[in-house]
């Protein structure tokens, strides 16, 4: 009985597993269980003859937490910020057969802008004359010392308020042609960039 008691003790203890550490004066430690203090530095899980069947990397600090979901997060912006890229190129690809091409819708985009200033241009002059006509009317009432008509003063404020709305849609449209131009630009080069890559390719595949 005595014997039969020892024998499982000894085949229990055979199949423990046996752990590697390293403590905090660098040494390697080994043993059938982690002291609690090193439990978070990482170990290694050793086979009965040695080998090592299990690496238990250490535990990692709320920095280092912090840091890896910062990186996820940058990857996957980067990841959708490619593949935006890539479906603006197939935009791009098939509005645009030519460089040519981008020139002229450029230079339609802009004109057509163009001739709305120009129309606006033309109305704030309309707009100044009536606004210098009724100042001088407005003018003459007051040094005839005579009341200014309420409809007079009205027109006169219509007028101010409606230059200063042409002023601001001018402005707008102006910020437009700029803004077009900078993004069809921007187009061609990246364009001539698709182009080139394409060209580079076909020319590395012979």
């Amino acid at each position: 009985m005595i014997v039969l008691v020892v024998i499982l003790f000894a085949a229990g203890a055979s199949h423990a597993q046996l752990y590697r550490w390293v403590d905090d004066k660098g040494q390697v430690q080994f043993g059938d269980r982690i002291p609690p203090q090193y439990s978070k530095n990482g170990h290694e899980v050793l086979s009965e003859d040695g080998r090592v069947i299990e690496q238990v990397e250490r535990e990692k600090t709320k920095e280092e937490v912090a840091a890896m979901e910062a990186e996820l997060i940058r990857q996957e912006e980067l990841r959708k910020a490619r593949e935006e890229q890539a479906r603006n190129d197939a935009t791009l690809l098939r509005t645009f057969t030519s460089t040519e091409d981008i020139d002229r819708t450029l230079e339609q985009r802009v004109s057509s802008i163009q001739s709305q200033i120009n129309r606006d241009q033309a109305t704030i002059g309309g707009l100044d004359y009536d606004l210098r006509s009724s100042l001088r009317k407005k003018k003459q009432y007051q040094t005839n010392e005579e009341v200014v008509p309420h409809q007079l003063v009205l027109n006169i404020s219509e007028i101010r308020s409606r230059l200063r709305t042409l002023d601001d849609e001018i402005m707008k449209k102006k910020e437009l042609q700029l803004q077009i131009r900078t993004e069809l630009l921007s187009d061609k080069e990246r364009f001539l960039e698709l182009n080139n890559k394409d060209n580079t390719q076909a020319s590395s595949a012979y």
